[in-house]
């Protein structure tokens, strides 16, 4: 009888002992820095399957606080750096401290290409027959519009004469009124006699637009040789807004 109570007040200790043990908490703490020595800050500190975790400061320091004596597996990350993962074991009456030197990454970016197009490029990609001339390229030059116009394939300008003079255009062999010229889409007849394509310098247009044959509808359809409308590139203000 004397033995079974002995054996049971044995087993009651040690069953003490052991949930006492378990039932300690730890801190775990550590310092994380790279490979030149310097601090890593906002690094992720966890074990592994467990919700313990920990966010290390400017400093590089972390603590995990609170947690329970067991084995783990303490794992450390961050942005730019190569993860570390050890193995920690938390004992009775042990506090444990794990610093870690973290290695630098590589971040390999891919290659990427942002492609646009001019406004003379999109003009130049239409369904229509047209040659967009890009003015802006020209401005540091004496060419005035007709003069930019004559370097267009299918384009001829004749002048008899000087700035101001008269001249003739021939586009693909059609001439004279069978050619409209608009400025911003407006008939150039609305603007006078006197102003005309060779008084009018290149550094007043952004794009020039030749239309062969057919042309846009907004542009007129009376125009039966082509067009060629000068874009200033200047934004129509409405004053009730």
């Amino acid at each position: 009888m004397q033995i079974k109570k002995f054996l049971l007040l044995g087993v009651l200790c040690t069953y003490v002992i052991f949930t006492k043990a378990q039932s300690q908490q730890f801190n775990l703490s550590g310092r994380i820095t790279n490979s030149g020595g310097n601090p890593i800050p906002y690094a992720t500190a966890k074990l592994q399957n467990t919700a313990y975790g920990a966010v290390s400061d400017q400093n590089g320091y972390y603590k995990i606080d609170n947690v329970k004596a067991a084995v783990y597996i303490l794992q450390i990350s961050a942005i730019g750096y190569s993860t570390q993962s050890k193995q920690i074991k938390l004992n009775a009456g042990k506090e444990v401290t794990a610093n870690f030197s973290l290695a630098e990454t590589a971040a390999q970016m891919e290659t990427v290409s942002v492609v646009g197009r001019t406004k003379a490029q999109e003009v130049n990609r239409q369904a229509f027959n047209v040659t967009a001339i890009d003015a802006t390229k020209l401005y540091n030059t004496t060419l005035d519009i007709s003069s930019a116009l004559d370097r267009v394939a299918g384009v001829r300008v004749r002048e008899t004469g000087g700035v101001g003079s008269s001249f003739n255009v021939s586009l693909n062999g059609f001439s004279g009124n069978h050619i409209r010229y608009f400025i911003d889409g407006i008939p150039m007849d609305n603007f006078g006699s006197s102003f005309q394509i060779n008084n009018i310098p290149i550094n007043v247009a952004e794009r020039v637009e030749v239309y062969k044959g057919v042309v846009p509808l907004w542009l007129g359809s009376d125009a039966l040789g082509g067009a060629v409308n000068i874009v200033t590139g200047n934004k129509h203000r409405n004053y009730l807004d």
